[in-house]
């Protein structure tokens, strides 16, 4: 569900929720995830431990928080659920605070926003495996990186030949293999 808003939201597109206003669930960054992991694995424990976020929150919520982390316009639309889509309990994790002196520190904005980064670092590479950077690309170093019209632009530095001009990279979010070079 994540990356599907922070997708949508990087174009401007529609969050699409599959439920309704009222659904909530609970997310866990996955750094705290493989910390809870680490430690049981490490532990004596032999039985299930429950390992996860017990802040709950309104999926609509998250969703506007997608959209004002991205700066996007996007709007939210509901949709009846999928047939798949079971109820998210909030996890106990009692047995983790106790035995493995575990619980979440990432919040959930810090969460997103590590994950609306690293979705815009692979977007990059992406785009610059597609292109005529491919070669030199460790010649390269990016300066920045902007979203506009729901295409991202990568302007770039030749770090060999400082005085070459590259024109900046764009392409659609949503579909990095039809990068195109623009002025």
């Amino acid at each position: 569900m994540m990356p599907e808003f922070i997708l949508a939201a990087l174009n401007n597109k529609p969050l699409i929720i599959y439920g309704t206003e009222e659904d909530s669930g609970s997310y866990c960054y996955v750094d705290d995830m493989i910390e809870a992991l680490l430690r049981l694995v490490k532990s004596d424990i032999n039985t299930p431990v429950n390992i996860g976020s017990t802040h709950e929150i309104r999926l609509i919520e998250v969703a506007k928080l997608v959209i004002s982390l991205t700066g996007s316009t996007s709007e939210i639309k509901f949709e009846p659920p999928l047939p798949y889509t079971a109820k998210q309990l909030i996890p106990d994790i009692s047995l983790a605070k106790e035995h493995l002196d575990w619980f979440p520190i990432v919040s959930l904005e810090d969460g997103l926003q590590k994950t609306i980064e690293d979705m815009k670092g692979k977007i990059l590479m992406k785009l610059i495996d597609k292109e005529q950077l491919t070669e030199h690309k460790n010649n390269y170093k990016v300066i920045s990186t902007k979203v506009v019209n729901g295409k991202i632009q990568i302007h770039t530095f030749n770090t060999i030949q400082p005085d070459a001009s590259f024109e900046p990279v764009a392409a659609d979010l949503e579909d990095v293999y039809f990068a195109t070079i623009t002025n």
